[in-house]
């Protein structure tokens, strides 16, 4: 039985600008790098060792057919949309993979503005800020105070 954690986008204002399409996609391309192993959570094994290494969900070799940053999304889950300016994130709704890793990664092409808001199946929350240089990551919480009657 596999083992995950279930996660969704509750609310979601994310673009990355045309303009920017192509070094992020670099970026991300580059991340694929084996000097970049030691972020890989998924791989194979074989005789107890470690024979291959690849971020989690994705194929091993994506760095070398991915054409779009669209691509990359999809890859790594997320329902995206692409527009005359630029790629919008729409949806997430699986287990987590390295989702965040890869947002991160190109966050200094992100439009500054940009949010992702999610909730896991725990009912944990959190939300990613975009500030046009960085990821925040912040933790979401509720709180109730009695009504006045």
């Amino acid at each position: 039985m596999e083992m995950g954690y279930y996660v969704n986008i509750e609310n979601v204002e994310w673009l990355l600008p045309v303009v920017h399409e192509d070094a992020a996609l670099q970026v991300l391309k580059d991340l694929n790098n084996p000097s970049n192993d030691h972020l890989k959570r998924g791989g194979s094994y074989s005789g107890g060792k470690q024979t291959a290494k690849w971020f989690s969900w994705m194929p091993e070799n994506y760095d070398k057919t991915v054409t779009t940053v669209y691509e990359v999304l999809d890859m790594l889950g997320f329902e995206t949309e692409v527009l005359p300016e630029g790629t919008r994130i729409r949806a997430y709704d699986s287990k987590t993979g390295q989702e965040d890793l890869f947002l991160e990664t190109i966050a200094e092409f992100v439009e500054p503005g940009s949010f992702i808001e999610w909730r896991g199946e725990d009912g944990a929350f959190w939300r990613n800020d975009f500030d046009g240089k960085t990821m925040r990551t912040l933790e979401g919480s509720i709180s109730y105070s009695e009504v006045s009657r």
